[in-house]
C-alpha cells in the first residue's frame, strides 16, 4: 500500500525474560517473512522481576514500580486474614486474587515507568522516530500489538509518548 509497516509488540505479564525473548524470536521470523519490520519490548514482567520490584523503596519516583513492598504486604495480610477463617481447602483459591492483584499492580507500574522520559520504551520510540524522519520520502505505518498485560504496556507508551511523536513527523501514522 506504499507504506513501510512497523510492528511494536509487547508480550503479556508474568513471563520470564528468556521465555519472552523466545516468543520475540519466533514472531520476528513470521514478521520478517511478511516484509514487516518488527520490534519487541521484552519487559520485566516475570514473577522474580515483580518481587524484586516490590523491594524498591517507597520514595523511588524514578523507578518503574507503581507501589511499594509495604503496600503489597498489607494487601496480602488483609486478604489472608479473611481467608484463614475459611477452610484450608479454600486457602489457595482465596489467595489467588490477592496475589494476582499484587502482581498486576507491579506490572502496571512497570508499564508506566517504561514510557516515562527516561524509560526504555520512550527512549526506543524516540530513536525509532528519529530514524524514520531521516527518510521523509518514505511513508510508515506503526502497528501496536500487545498480548494481555502487553496491551497496557503499549497503551502507556501510546498515551505518554507516541501521541506527541506521531504529530511531529508527517510521514508516520498509526495503523
Amino acid at each position: 500500500d506504499g507504506h513501510r509497516h512497523v510492528v511494536l509488540y509487547a508480550h503479556g505479564g508474568l513471563n520470564s525474560e528468556a521465555y519472552s525473548a523466545e516468543i520475540a524470536n519466533r514472531l520476528w521470523s513470521v514478521a520478517n517473512s511478511n516484509d514487516l519490520r518488527a520490534y519487541f519490548f521484552v519487559w520485566e514482567s516475570g514473577i522474580n522481576e515483580s518481587i524484586i520490584g516490590w523491594l524498591k523503596s517507597d520514595d523511588d519516583v524514578t523507578g518503574p514500580t507503581g507501589f511499594s513492598w509495604q503496600d503489597a504486604w498489607e494487601k496480602i495480610k488483609k486478604g489472608t486474614g479473611a481467608i484463614v477463617r475459611e477452610a484450608q481447602k479454600k486457602l489457595g483459591a482465596g489467595l489467588a486474587p490477592v496475589a494476582r492483584e499484587t502482581f498486576w499492580n507491579e506490572m502496571k507500574g512497570r508499564s508506566q515507568g517504561a514510557s516515562t522520559a527516561k524509560g526504555g520504551a520512550a527512549l526506543f520510540a524516540k530513536q525509532l522516530f528519529d530514524a524514520m524522519s531521516l527518510t521523509p520520502s518514505e511513508k510508515y505505518k506503526i502497528h501496536l500489538v500487545g498480548h494481555s498485560a502487553g496491551s497496557i504496556y503499549l497503551g502507556c507508551l501510546y498515551q505518554n509518548v507516541l501521541t506527541t511523536l506521531l504529530g511531529s513527523i508527517p510521514n508516520v501514522q498509526l495503523a
